[in-house]
This record gives structure tokens, C-alpha cells and sequence, in this order.
């Protein structure tokens, strides 16, 4: 019914909204950090807020890949995996920069690059003053200078 009379219930740690209390009481998972639904796979070590993440988890271990790509060999375990990898196809960049004229297919690559333009290096050496852009690049440091 609140579907159709626009009624939400709203979180009240950050700007979600939901048409029906249980949805709002997984949602509050996130930020509880509460993680019930954990993998059983030798000792995995994933756990997670919703039960749906842990069903499709599973795909990892049982190798099931229900989502092909219907213009080359491809398959991944995601709906949203396959429907990125379906950009390569099209050559659609639909994440654009707002500073330059770069343009990406996925939003983690577009916030790897405005990094360049905030000058920002969020990840920082523990064991000297080096700091990077890129999480790789710390690791490449780290094994280079400091093992």
C-alpha cells in the first residue's frame, strides 16, 4: 500500500528511504556493521548483511555463471558483472569526468581518476611518507621498500 501512497520509512543515519519496515531493518544492517548470513565454503570468511548477497556469493565456489553474454564467451555470476562487461561491446563510457574530457565504463574507475585532479593520495605507507593514488601502488611499495 505505501508503494502507492508514497509513505517511506527513513533511515535515520543517512538519506535511504523504504516502503516497508523490513526493508528498512536490513538496510540498518550497513550501518551496524551486523553481518548474519555467512559463507560455510572451508572457511570462506565472507559474511554479509543480506541473504541474496550470500546466495550469490555461493556462485563463487559452486562456479555457476547463469548470466553469458550473447556476443562472446563470456559469463559472470552478476546480472550487474555481465551488463558492465556488455559496455565493452557497445563501447558506451557512460561515467564521464566533470573536470576533462576522459569518460569510463565503470563508476570505480571514474573515482580512481578524479583523484588526479584533486591531487589527493588517499593510501598512505606505514612505513615512511610515501602515499598513492592507487591501492596497487602501496602494495608495489611496500613489497619493494619495506619487505
Amino acid at each position: 500500500m505505501r508503494s502507492h501512497t508514497g509513505e517511506k520509512f527513513k533511515c535515520n543515519q543517512c538519506q535511504s528511504s523504504f516502503t516497508s519496515q523490513a526493508s528498512l531493518k536490513m538496510h540498518e544492517k550497513i550501518h551496524t556493521g551486523e553481518k548474519p548470513f555467512k559463507c560455510t565454503y572451508n572457511q570462506c570468511g565472507y559474511a554479509t548483511h543480506k541473504s541474496s548477497n550470500l546466495k550469490i556469493h555461493s556462485r563463487v565456489h559452486s562456479g555457476e555463471k547463469p548470466f553469458k553474454c550473447d556476443q562472446c564467451d563470456y559469463s559472470s555470476t552478476t546480472s550487474s558483472s555481465l551488463n558492465q562487461h556488455k559496455l565493452i561491446h557497445t563501447g558506451e563510457r557512460p561515467h564521464k569526468c566533470d573536470q576533462c574530457e576522459a569518460a569510463f565504463t565503470d563508476r570505480s574507475a571514474l573515482r580512481r581518476h578524479s583523484l588526479i585532479h584533486s591531487g589527493k593520495k588517499p593510501f598512505q605507507c606505514d612505513y615512511c611518507d610515501y602515499s598513492g593514488r592507487q591501492k596497487s601502488n602501496l602494495t608495489v611499495h611496500i613489497k619493494r621498500h619495506h619487505s
